[in-house]
């Protein structure tokens, strides 16, 4: 009696241990196949795409998804395809070394709500208005509404007014055609806050968003400002030593670009400290090389000095009146928030503001010297100098936000 209960409870256990094994035992698939293998989805809508794998039960939990084109379709990590711009593209599963392709045609959409903007950043009072293409046209009355609005509110013609701090969503709903606009109300932006990817800041670095740049100059207002590139080039203001340019703005870098693109068709070659400003990539936002006086900006900011035009009589405001061309702002205080700021430039990824006394090209030319030169500026010692166009300088882009 003993031995048979031996053997039944012997056989129990490998029972157990056998169906326990067939449960985990899903193993790599050998082929994964779409179905359909061509799928359509109106831009703007979202499709879920359709799998199978061999052998049934293969383990797909390390499955990657990729876009071949994703300004025309996007893909998660679900496989959730969304429609983007019109077009054709491919999205591939990848299971280990086994994959598979689904073609993707994004086609016109029947009927939609097209917002002006997607998403919005506003301060505490601050309105914008939104405005919706809806097709076709529907009888039914285009509503708004806000889902939180402590923080914002909109209004029956869109216009959307910031609350209180924090974030909420915007919907415009027609029938059952919906769009939503991702709403931020922040503070007014501070000197040295870094500005990221989506239009928003922040005084401490946030890891989940990407920093493009960093502010160095607040608008009167509180409503806007500047900001500096995190990077920093070492260019030629021009290839060579022969370049006369209408570029003469003291204060606008952006005039001086739009001189030197309509004077010379080979701008981008010809003009490199130009060309990489203008290129320079972060926020939807238009990036240039900033004038001499921008330059200035830059330094005062850098140093916890509000800039000011003229009278600045306030502590912790400068003007241009009061600089003149010898160090300026020089003190340490002054010296120990420009190591601050370049400090949180590195924490961001970017560069250190190299402040060692050599200059930084400005978008100025100087027409009228001897030989072709462009205006500069030491960030250390606020000197403004200039040099010949082909020697190589440091180069930073600023960007109006």
């Amino acid at each position: 009696m003993k031995a048979l209960q031996y053997i039944l409870g012997t056989m129990a256990i490998v029972l157990a241990a056998a169906g326990c094994t067939e449960e985990k035992s899903g193993g790599s698939p050998t082929s994964i196949t779409f179905s359909p293998q061509t799928v359509e989805v109106e831009q703007w809508a979202s499709v879920q795409l359709q799998y199978s794998v061999t052998p049934d039960g293969a383990d797909v939990l390390d499955a990657e998804w990729s876009s071949a084109a994703p300004e025309i379709a996007s893909v998660d990590d679900m496989g959730t395809v969304t429609g983007l711009s019109m077009g054709e593209t491919v999205v591939t599963l990848s299971v280990g070394e086994v994959s598979a392709n689904c073609k993707i045609v994004v086609t016109a959409p029947s009927s939609y709500i097209k917002l002006s903007s997607e998403t919005l950043v506003l301060r505490v009072d601050e309105s914008e208005t939104v405005t919706a293409e809806v097709f076709p046209e529907q009888e039914e009355p285009l509503v708004w509404e806000s889902a939180d609005e402590s923080v914002a509110v909109v209004t029956g013609d869109g216009t959307v007014t910031g609350v209180a701090l924090g974030e909420t969503i915007v919907t415009a709903s027609c029938g059952l055609m919906t769009a939503e606009c991702k709403v931020s109300v922040l503070e007014s932006p501070m000197l040295g806050d870094y500005y990221y990817e989506d239009g928003t800041y922040s005084r401490e670095l946030n890891p989940e968003k990407e920093p493009v740049g960093m502010v160095y100059y607040v608008d009167e207002d509180g409503c806007g400002g500047r900001i500096v590139s995190l990077d920093e080039a070492y260019l030629q203001w021009h290839v060579s030593p022969g370049a006369r340019t209408n570029a003469i703005s003291n204060t606008d870098g952006m005039y001086n670009l739009e001189q030197v693109t309509e004077e010379y068709p080979g701008w981008e070659t010809e003009f490199p400290a130009f060309a990489w400003c203008a290129y320079h990539d972060g926020a939807d936002l238009l990036w240039y090389l900033p004038a001499v006086t921008e330059l200035k900006h830059i330094m005062a900011g850098a140093s916890g000095l509000h800039w000011v035009d003229s009278g600045a009589v306030d502590e912790g405001e400068i003007s241009d009146s009061m600089w003149g061309d010898y160090p300026m702002p020089d003190g340490p205080e002054e010296d120990q928030a420009r190591l601050d700021f370049s400090d949180r430039l590195v924490a961001a990824g970017g560069d250190a503001l190299l402040t060692n006394g050599h200059l930084h090209w400005s978008s100025t030319d100087r027409p009228e010297y001897g030989y072709c030169a462009a205006w500069g500026l030491s960030l250390s010692s606020g000197s403004k100098d200039f040099d010949q166009q082909a020697i190589e300088r440091s180069v930073r882009a600023v960007a109006r936000f």
